[in-house]
C-alpha cells in the first residue's frame, strides 16, 4: 500500500482514518483497564476492574468527535473541483436558473393610451 497525498484521498481513505483514530483513542484511555484487567486474570482471576471519567460531557465528545470532524471538513475543503470541459465557457457549467412561474415578467409593456375625451389626442 502506497502512501497518497491528501487531496487525492477518497471516502474510503477517510472512513479508515477516523476508524484508526477512534481504535488509538480507546487503546489510549482504556489502557489502564485492560492492564489491570490482564494483570487480574494472570494472577488468580479475582477481583474487579472499572473505568470512570469524570470531565464533563462537551471534552468526552470534543475528544472523540472533533478530530474526525476537522478531518472532514478538510478533506472536503482539498478536495478537487470539478472543471468545465475544454470548450465550455463557465457559464455553461453552471446550472440552468428555476423558471418564475406564476409572476410578472420584469420588463413590461405599457397599457397603451387611450384617447383623451374631447376627441384630439
Amino acid at each position: 500500500m502506497s502512501i497518497r497525498r491528501f487531496r487525492d484521498w477518497g471516502v474510503r481513505d477517510l472512513v479508515t482514518a477516523w476508524v484508526l483514530y477512534w481504535v488509538a483513542v480507546l487503546l489510549v484511555f482504556g489502557f489502564p483497564a485492560i492492564r489491570d484487567y490482564v494483570l487480574l486474570q494472570l494472577n488468580d482471576g479475582h477481583g474487579t476492574v472499572s473505568l470512570g471519567y469524570d470531565g464533563s460531557p462537551l471534552k468526552a465528545a470534543l475528544v472523540l468527535c472533533g478530530p474526525p470532524i476537522g478531518l472532514a471538513l478538510l478533506w472536503a475543503l482539498t478536495r478537487p473541483r470539478p472543471r468545465p470541459a475544454s470548450g465550455d465557457t463557465v457559464a455553461a457549467a453552471l446550472p440552468e436558473p428555476a423558471p418564475d412561474f406564476g409572476r410578472e415578467a420584469t420588463t413590461r409593456e405599457k397599457a397603451p393610451r387611450r384617447a383623451p375625451p374631447g376627441g384630439t389626442g
